[in-house]
């Protein structure tokens, strides 16, 4: 399970004097337990699955960080939340490409699809493999192309 690569890793980056990767996988763990204590009140366990949606969902906020940081200018904050998303992104499955998801968009939509229809559509059939501000920016391309 996801969940015990990451506890393993995280034993491993302590033997290896990893401090920085150490940092945040004992994060993710957090978050992970956190993710876990909200299920556990509704009677169930945490798959693989709800815990691949904890890490995009910090894979997101760094992305966001880091957006920011650039703005801000603040070069060495950017840095390091470059960083943490490479160790949260090496846990997670590969992106799919622009390219790919503009198949996936293209295949599905019919003509007469709308924004929100043709998103959705999508973002089921990309299952959390794809930037949703990519797939966003695909799609309306699509939309307004017809």
């Amino acid at each position: 399970m996801l969940k015990e690569r990451l506890t393993r890793d995280s034993v491993d980056a302590l033997k290896s004097k990893d401090q920085e990767r150490l940092d945040v996988l004992r994060f993710l763990i957090a978050e992970v337990h956190n993710a876990e204590i909200e299920i556990k009140r509704n009677g169930a366990e945490l798959s693989d699955e709800d815990v691949l949606k904890v890490l995009q969902s910090e894979a997101k906020k760094r992305r966001e960080s880091i957006t920011l940081y650039e703005e801000g200018g603040r070069a060495e904050l950017v840095a390091q939340e470059k960083k943490q998303l490479e160790i949260i992104l090496s846990y997670l499955p590969q992106e799919l490409t622009a390219e790919e998801i503009t198949t996936i968009a293209t295949r599905l939509n019919n003509g007469t699809n709308t924004f929100p229809e043709l998103m959705k559509a999508v973002v089921v059939e990309t299952k959390g493999r794809a930037n949703g501000k990519l797939v966003s920016e695909i799609v309306k391309k699509l939309v307004d192309g017809q």
